[in-house]
């Protein structure tokens, strides 16, 4: 009897300390849900199929390859429908639900619970009138389409666009499945939209959504163009400005430059597009101009969240880009992204910010992050940008891996400067928590001069050949600096800025990741960069690569991931 007892409370305490561990480890998993963003913010709760409302895609990690017992809830309340639940076509290793809210949802936060573990609760839906549009290039009619009428669908996108009296700011068009050659009659364009969502086109946009678990392609081999949210100069009078659109779950291949273009021709302070989203999209092919897959330019509050760019374009122009910025943009927020090539071509950055050298301070770009995000095998540079006035570059919690590997670019991974040839440092360049692997083109993870501050703090740089260049070169004309906190391995130790780097806090040893040479760059628990990076980064990383909370130790750990402590099994032996 009385070893039972001893038995039994022995375990009980195994499981009272366990559940103690659970709670307050703060470097412990507990594998919940996490979502990362969303392709619409707001929607109707009624119309549509069934008469529940639009389509809400959620993105995130932990959801789970079906979702089995799991719920999504809005202002806590249970969704009406659930349509999809699986990996989204961006980047694989990110999860996608798509759910109609239906009558009974109110406006508030969006939550997944998945095996009784609930997500976080940052990301809201508002519940808001607009009407919805069914586009089926196979099964639709113009002429018999009917609003809201998932069974009468309307056959092409721009037409209905751009004719239809019905159609006002806050409409959602929800693209079946198949593949979309033809514009339709009189058109060439996919979407080329003369209409505006002012006054309020971050809270009405248009949305241009692909149908939750099918597969639209916006076919460009043919003659068919892709997006074009553009403003020319033969229509700025009439129609001043393209505000308010989210384009989200679409695929576009082709043999074409600028699949997706936004912005204008205008010039001056003001912008020729304001508040677009485009969410999980994957853009295919790419052709050999001066601009990129996607062009923006004078644009606005722009976000690009999940976007997949796979070139695989043969030329041998060095302008040609994955992603490309022309003059004045500003307030761009890309995340979760996936750039690649698969084609040893020249090519230029594969996203590149370019000041178009019209008129300093007016025509560059501020405000631009890049985060969380894997960049790999890359013929040219990762990032490129070159401005000149202003709060410019973020660039965290990024993985960057065999870039710049064609013999004729400058640097793999970063690249800064001043384009506007008078060589004065007034733009600030951030570089925080990244992981640089096996950057094998002889010339560095990052090239920087011409700026007014610049800060490279908690950054991996991984060589796997004593020859690799960490830096391209030693910066110059930099106002200010601060080079903290980074972990340098394998490489020609000679290339580390050893009279900016501060000696005290950087790491010349073995990082010991999991399989850098398979792709996991997660730290192991005997890494030295645990608890070794700096928190002078928290007004801008607080989060990690997998969304996990940073710091989890006594500090910030260095590169794109904290280490976390695996959790225990959940029903130890006695």
């Amino acid at each position: 009897m009385f070893n039972g007892i001893t038995t039994r409370l022995s375990f009980r305490t195994i499981l009272l300390i366990l559940l103690l561990f659970l709670l307050f480890s703060p470097a412990l998993s507990l594998a919940r849900p996490v979502i990362f963003f969303t392709d619409i913010t707001s929607g109707p709760n009624t119309g549509g199929e069934n008469n529940n409302g639009c389509y809400l895609s959620i993105f995130g990690k932990g959801f789970g390859t079906t979702q089995g017992s799991s719920k999504v809830y809005i202002n806590n309340v249970e969704v009406a429908a659930y349509k999809y639940w699986g990996t989204s076509i961006g980047r694989s290793d990110i999860q996608q639900i798509s759910v109609q809210p239906g009558p009974n949802v109110t406006s508030g936060p969006i939550k997944v619970v998945v095996d009784g573990l609930a997500s976080n609760t940052d990301h809201t839906f508002t519940v808001r009138p607009g009407k919805i549009f069914f586009i089926d290039n196979v099964n639709g009619n113009q002429s018999t389409g009917t609003v809201g009428d998932i069974t009468k669908p309307f056959q092409y996108l721009q037409p209905l666009f751009q004719s239809s009296p019905d159609i006002a700011p806050g409409d959602i068009f929800v693209v079946r499945g198949g593949i979309y050659a033809n514009a339709g009659p009189g058109a060439v364009d996919f979407l080329a939209p003369l209409k505006d969502a002012d006054p309020t086109p971050d809270a009405t946009p248009f949305s241009i959504i692909g149908y939750p678990g099918e597969t639209v392609t916006v076919d460009l081999d043919a003659n068919t163009k892709g997006i074009g949210i553009w403003l020319s100069t033969s229509d700025a009078a009439a129609n001043p400005t393209r505000n308010g659109y989210t384009i989200a779950n679409l695929k576009f291949k082709g043999v074409k430059d600028a699949m997706i273009g936004l912005g204008g021709e205008g010039s001056g302070a003001t912008w020729d597009n304001n508040y677009v989203r485009l969410i999980n999209i994957v853009i295919e092919g790419g052709a050999c101009g001066n601009t990129g897959m996607v062009t923006i330019t004078r644009s606005n509050n722009i976000k690009i969240y999940g976007m997949k760019i796979h070139a695989t374009s043969t030329c041998t122009n060095n302008q040609h880009h994955l992603f490309y910025f022309s003059s004045h943009t500003d307030n761009a927020d890309l995340g979760w992204m996936e750039l690649y090539s698969e084609t040893v071509h020249q090519g230029g950055g594969a996203l590149q910010a370019r000041y178009a050298g019209f008129s300093p301070g007016v025509d560059d770009h501020t405000n631009i992050a890049i985060h969380d995000s894997y960049f790999h095998d890359l013929p040219g540079v990762a990032v490129v940008m070159n401005s000149s006035v202003g709060p410019g570059l973020k660039f965290y919690n990024n993985i960057v891996t065999r870039t710049g590997y064609y013999s004729g670019n400058s640097a793999g991974g970063i690249v800064y400067f001043d384009a506007t040839g008078t060589g004065e440092p007034t733009m600030t360049v951030e570089i925080y928590n990244n992981t640089f692997y096996n950057q094998d083109n002889g010339k560095g993870s990052i090239y920087v001069h011409d700026a007014a501050d610049v800060k490279i703090q908690n950054n991996l740089f991984y060589a796997d050949n004593p020859t690799e260049k960490y830096f391209g070169e030693v910066p110059y004309n930099i106002a200010t600096h601060t080079i903290t906190n980074n972990a340098y391995f394998g490489g020609d130790s000679n290339t580390i800025y050893n009279t900016w780097d501060d000696i005290n806090s950087r790491i010349i040893a073995d990082p010991k990741l999991i399989d850098p040479a398979n792709g996991n760059f997660h730290l192991h628990s005997s890494s030295p960069l645990i608890d070794a990076g700096s928190s002078d980064v928290n007004s801008v990383v607080n989060k990690d690569y997998d969304y996990n909370t940073r710091p989890k130790g006594s500090a910030y750990d260095i590169g794109a991931y904290e280490y976390i402590i695996p959790p225990p099994p959940l029903n130890p032996v006695p």
